[in-house]
């Protein structure tokens, strides 16, 4: 009768899931391969059916006949109820204890950023291994590029979107974009007023910018006067008005337009 391990499978319960799942496929594939030894079966007749499990979708493996005495030495003189810890993967991710220089790091992230300002799109992996190419230069400790790459991965994701586009381009990428909703706005109901600058050659043969500002209706997004100008200036939004239909706007729409001509021509009214 098998003896429950609890220390062993206390020690296998506090390892990854990923580490429990390949111990547990581990010792299912023994049992079942020690099951069909025991019925007289060759091992090249346990091994199609083990692929064919897998093909299946089993909770068991499909390892080689080297692979397969390997772990016959793993649990010789184990009880069978302790095969999962006793079949647990050797790997204890000792790269990631490496010494990394603090000065090693922070050059590292300087680069992606770097590497966007000036057209050439580096990638992370090429910017680890200039910083590698500095370490005896430096005197710097650099692990191997995939422990710098299980660093990378453990930061903060809006923290590698600052470094890899800048401030200002992580905040826009991670803004939602609100589009204009007009669900129940009628035509001619409310108005807008807006400009930007065109690069032109003026009358005279100089080349100017100058501003170009539209009064447009904002469900249908309908012209409905302009204005040019060689600025953005409270008179050519005043003659923008003026000049706009009276009686196309209902009351409300004209005042719309106008606290927009008062704020875009004044500001914003303190308070």
């Amino acid at each position: 009768m098998s003896t429950h391990d609890d220390a062993a499978h206390l020690a296998l319960a506090a390892r990854p899931v990923t580490v429990q799942s390949t111990d547990y496929a581990r010792a299912e594939t023994m049992m079942f391969i020690a099951t069909h030894e025991a019925a007289g079966l060759k091992w090249w007749q346990i091994s199609a059916l083990l692929k064919a499990a897998v093909k299946d979708g089993a909770a068991v493996l499909a390892p080689s006949y080297k692979t397969k005495r390997r772990w016959n030495t793993l649990i010789a003189d184990v009880d069978t109820a302790n095969w999962a810890p006793a079949l647990a993967p050797d790997c204890q991710g000792r790269t990631a204890t490496a010494e990394l220089s603090p000065e090693a790091w922070a050059g590292f992230e300087t680069l992606p950023g770097l590497a966007r300002k000036n057209g050439t799109g580096w990638p992370v992996k090429e910017a680890w291994r200039r910083i590698v190419d500095q370490k005896a230069a430096r005197s710097w400790m650099c692990p191997g590029y995939r422990m710098a790459m299980r660093r990378w991965g453990r930061q903060d994701e809006v923290h590698k979107r600052a470094l890899r586009m800048g401030v200002d381009g992580a905040v826009k990428s991670l803004i939602q974009y609100q589009p204009r909703i007009v669900e129940g706005m009628f035509a001619m109901s409310h108005g807008r007023l807006d400009g930007w600058e065109v690069k032109d050659r003026f009358r005279n043969g100089k080349i100017g910018y100058p501003w170009g500002i539209v009064y447009t209706d904002r469900a249908s997004s309908r012209i409905l006067r302009y204005a040019i100008s060689d600025s953005e200036n409270k008179e050519a939004i005043i003659r923008v008005f003026d000049n706009s239909d009276p009686d196309g706007l209902s009351a409300h729409g004209r005042s719309i337009c106008r606290l927009t001509m008062s704020i875009r021509t004044t500001g914003p009214r303190p308070g």
